[in-house]
């Protein structure tokens, strides 16, 4: 039984991540600020990201970060670094819930989306900050890791299809040229890779088609 820790588990990826993991007969530790509802078919542990030793996830195949920061993205990078440090020379798995920018334009990596033209202003410094903390990731050393990017219209309104594919790390749209996923159908991908080996070391886009 694959044994799963979720950082950020009562938010809005953590949770529906979470969920799909239990369904699979994962077991899965919530790791969590505040007390979450009991009867989820997990353990919990109170703990901050930062607060975290090796201790608390030794006993882990696989380390989730679905940690936000809307209100000081810095702390993207600075969580990233430490999540390294908890993991580095393990076998642990860690994946990381990631942004559309981060994804290339080309696949000759010459630009990231977050740098088009027509990419939001209102979320640029998120998706700059999480661009540096993939960066970061992709310069660790003896860590086992992916990133997971969603579509650019991630929506937590849209339901379940299990119409999605996995993807390299260059941005994808479907054949109608929508780049769109919904949170159900995010966490439903994230946990089949996390189920996988093929996707270690590499950052993958999903989104529906």
């Amino acid at each position: 039984m694959l044994k799963v820790g979720i950082i950020g588990a009562n938010g809005k990826a953590g949770a529906l991540i979470a969920k799909a993991a239990v369904n699979r007969g994962m077991a899965v530790t919530a790791i969590v600020r505040q007390e979450t509802d009991q009867d989820q078919g997990y353990t919990i542990l109170v703990k901050d990201l930062f607060a975290l030793t090796p201790v608390d996830v030794q006993a882990l195949d696989v380390l989730v970060s679905a940690v936000n920061f809307p209100d000081d993205s810095t702390k993207f990078d600075a969580a990233t670094q430490h999540l390294i440090k908890l993991v580095r020379g393990t076998q642990i798995h860690l994946m990381i819930v990631g942004g559309a920018g981060s994804l290339w334009l080309d696949t000759a990596h010459t630009q990231q989306l977050k740098d088009a033209p027509d990419f939001p202003s209102a979320f640029k410094p998120t998706a700059t900050a999480m661009a540096q903390s993939l960066a970061t990731l992709k310069a660790a050393k003896d860590v086992n890791w992916t990133y997971v990017s969603p579509a650019a219209d991630f929506s937590y309104m849209g339901g379940l299809t299990g119409k999605y594919v996995i993807t390299d790390d260059v941005f994808a749209t479907d054949d109608d040229g929508k780049s769109f996923l919904s949170y159900k159908d995010y966490a439903q991908a994230f946990v089949t890779i996390m189920a996988k080996k093929i996707y270690r070391q590499k950052h993958v886009g999903v989104h529906h088609v």
